[in-house]
């Protein structure tokens, strides 16, 4: 431990003298002098010690005007007054600018030093204080930004699941990591299944020529590494290989899995300029990233099989000559051609629909109730989109009933009609 030192500031030489040799010498401290106030402010001004003792009637400045000139400048060093004679207002004085203790001449060496003991215990309690609060302080700051971190990163993975353009995903997903590592660049690598390399996917202000032909082999590769090991590879403090003629400052390589297929692929973000590095703050932000990008692009794949395998049925009706509708379990149809249309009379049924609810978005009166026919009938889903369903025993024979049709717009439900709740 440093040897504390303490500032006397006493007109008399004698004193300053008795202090050093009876009370701050033998028991480690370290004595500093000043005879008058203006000396006094300047070497505490300069030295900072750790403790003052200072006396109350002092040439040029007095020692109560010598701690009003500290405290106006911010400095807080622990005081001791000493004066011949204790005035109930000095002592006041001296306690409300900060003083630490009063001690009136002559005083026992005994005195002084337990008076030392005290202030300085008390000024190391104070700082300890200070420094927990600091530190308290700094760790909510950076509790509040971690949150703000983990909302952003909630928000974008929000809006990147939401899409069902692959493209988009991938673009998103790679500005996004860009964003969240405060990257200079980003990169999704993909696995080409025939030829067992990584190539570029989607990229993020990543040079245009090395983008067109950026492919790396799985086996030999910082992003196969990342891909083998399903484990993010960092790398920090040397230069780093992208490609072949291609170096980076830093890198980092997150694997990206998709349920029940593995790992498809891996995405990076890299700083070939700036000198900072990434850390396992940029880790655990960017793991929680490809977490939601994973699930986008399992999304947008499924919408895409299902869209081409959409568009299949829809021209294999358009050619079918015969009627050919499509049910989900619950016989709500969702594909027919036109032959289907015009032998169940859907487009009549829809005109009817349209009449008896004119307003888009209104919802049906109770008075009011699906239109049912010997063939099909035509309802409001839970989530307020009309439905056509497939009676189960329907033939393509009989139109719509005109009867039905002015049943419900009377209100009147009739015996054999099913209403809706």
């Amino acid at each position: 431990m440093s040897q504390k030192r303490v500032l006397i500031i006493d007109d008399s030489a004698e004193t300053q003298q008795l202090l050093a040799e009876l009370v701050l010498e033998p028991n480690g401290y370290r004595p500093l002098a000043a005879l008058d106030g203006e000396e006094g402010l300047r070497l505490a001004l300069e030295e900072q010690p750790d403790l003052i003792i200072l006396d109350m009637q002092l040439p040029e400045m007095s020692g109560i005007e010598v701690l009003q000139a500290l405290r106006q400048r911010n400095v807080d060093i622990p005081v001791i007054f000493t004066s011949v004679r204790e005035s109930a207002e000095s002592v006041v004085q001296a306690l409300r600018l900060g003083a630490r203790d009063y001690i009136v001449k002559p005083f026992a060496p005994q005195d002084m030093q337990q008076a030392i003991q005290r202030a300085l215990a008390t000024a190391r309690l104070r700082e300890e204080r200070d420094q927990l609060t600091q530190q308290l302080l700094e760790a909510n700051q950076q509790l509040q930004r971690q949150l703000q971190e983990l909302n952003a990163v909630y928000a974008i993975g929000r809006s990147v699941t939401s899409l069902l353009d692959l493209n988009r995903v991938l673009n998103r997903v790679v500005e996004a990591a860009v964003y969240v590592a405060d990257a200079e660049e980003g990169m999704l690598l993909l696995l080409d299944g025939e030829s067992g390399e990584l190539y570029l996917r989607a990229a993020k202000d990543v040079d245009e020529k090395v983008a067109r032909s950026l492919r790396v082999r799985v086996d030999d590769s910082v992003a196969g590494r990342a891909m083998r090991t399903d484990r993010p590879v960092l790398l920090t403090g040397e230069r780093a290989k992208v490609a072949t003629g291609y170096l980076v400052k830093a890198l980092l390589y997150l694997p990206l899995r998709v349920p029940e297929r593995g790992v498809i692929g891996v995405l990076g973000v890299a700083n070939r300029e700036a000198e900072r590095s990434f850390s396992e703050r940029d880790i655990f932000l960017l793991s929680a990233l490809v977490d939601y990008a994973a699930i986008a692009i399992e999304n947008a794949r499924l919408f895409e099989t299902v869209e081409v395998e959409r568009a299949k049925l829809e021209a294999v009706l358009r050619e079918a000559q015969e009627a050919v509708i499509v049910v989900d379990e619950e016989n709500n149809i969702l594909l027919c051609n036109a032959a289907a249309r015009a032998a169940l009379d859907l487009a009549e049924a829809l005109d009817l629909i349209r009449s008896l609810n004119p307003r888009p978005g209104s919802s049906l009166d109770s008075r009011e109730a699906e239109y049912i026919s010997p063939d099909v009938y035509v309802r409001r889903n839970e989530g307020g989109e009309w439905q056509v369903t497939l009676n189960p025993g329907a033939t393509p024979k009989i139109g719509i009933n005109r009867q039905y049709a002015s049943l419900i717009r009377r209100g009147d439900k009739g015996s054999d009609n099913t209403f809706l709740r």
